[in-house]
């Protein structure tokens, strides 16, 4: 009894430390059934949240001067580790060490399909608040950020706040400033809709090898919500900067590509419906995916099924399913 009245003691004292800003979530994802090349599969509980973003086991704590947080991805078996501390010295600066990225604007679909931000790493981020001013510096320095007189990546960004919406700017470098990255945005919403347009440019060695530019749009009509993603890139040079293939739009050929995601959400039947149709590149078709699903809950738990469907040259099906509870 003495043990479990310590137990419980010490853990009192961690949430009164943290003035009980402690947040966690755990996810597991699966399939229900899958079609792919001729071959049925079903039935399979294995976590497809492989990057940092789609965090399995994610915690958090925050306080008045200080916090952190960590996440786990299934990459396998919880081995990617994605952490990081905070801290704010004076009211008007914060400092994170650890795990840092920062973007100009960010389509609130899929949360990772904008090319317009300086991509996750190890290393410092300073945050700037003077005002509608904010101002924010960035370094990979998960090696070394300065070694033997070459620097790693460095980015900076800088944004200014009003009525009419948002404008930033981004600047970034590496591979010791043979590449360098810039770009602009503007952020805003009129008439409860909400838009961003955005643009970026691209160097290697000094020739200039990639443009990108973005469009984003999301409003509701009375329970209906609707929301648009369109990227569009021209590379002379794929290999130059960011290459994803998973992105709408990216830069993982040479000439244009013109990507599309967009989502049509809805009630039914006690639950939120939605429709998600995701095209990397349109200018060179190969298949075209279109996902109905729902979402709900069950008390603390919150779930996700999908009818996950690439339709084109091949067709796949996949009924991907996801269970999260937040506490």
């Amino acid at each position: 009894m003495k043990k479990i009245m310590t137990a419980v003691a010490a853990v009192a004292m961690a949430g009164s430390l943290f003035a009980a800003d402690v947040a966690a979530k755990v996810q597991i994802a699966g399939s229900l059934f899958n079609l792919k090349d001729s071959k049925v599969t079903a039935l399979n509980v294995k976590d497809d949240a492989t990057e940092s973003y789609k965090a399995a086991v994610q915690m958090s704590v925050s306080g008045d001067k200080a916090g952190a947080s960590v996440s786990y991805a299934n990459k396998p078996a919880l081995t990617q580790v994605s952490h990081n501390i905070w801290f704010a010295p004076v009211d008007a600066l914060k400092i994170t060490v650890g795990n840092v990225d920062t973007t100009l604007v960010q389509e609130k679909m899929d949360w990772c399909n904008s090319e317009t931000h300086f991509e996750p790493g190890y290393g410092y981020k300073a945050e700037v608040k003077a005002g509608a001013v904010g101002i924010e510096a960035l370094l990979k320095a998960d090696s070394n950020w300065l070694n033997d007189g070459k620097i790693d990546e460095t980015a900076a960004k800088v944004a200014f706040g009003a009525d009419f919406g948002t404008v930033s700017a981004l600047f970034e470098m590496k591979d010791n400033a043979k590449k360098l990255a810039f770009g602009a945005a503007f952020e805003g919403n009129a008439g409860g809709v909400s838009y961003f347009v955005d643009a970026m440019g691209y160097m290697a060695s000094s020739t200039f090898t990639n443009v990108h530019a973005e469009a984003y749009v999301s409003t509701a009509i009375d329970a209906i919500g609707i929301t648009v993603f369109l990227p569009f890139s021209y590379a002379l040079d794929k290999a130059a900067w960011y290459n994803q293939t998973w992105h709408v739009g990216a830069s993982t050929t040479d000439g244009a590509q013109l990507g599309t995601t967009a989502k049509v959400t809805f009630p039914v039947a006690g639950v939120n419906g939605y429709v998600y149709v995701k095209e990397n590149d349109w200018l060179n078709f190969s298949s075209v995916e279109v996902t109905p699903g729902v979402t709900g809950s069950c008390g603390a738990m919150n779930y996700e099924v999908k009818l996950q469907m690439n339709i084109g040259k091949a067709f796949t099906l996949d009924v991907p399913v996801t269970y999260t509870v937040n506490f």
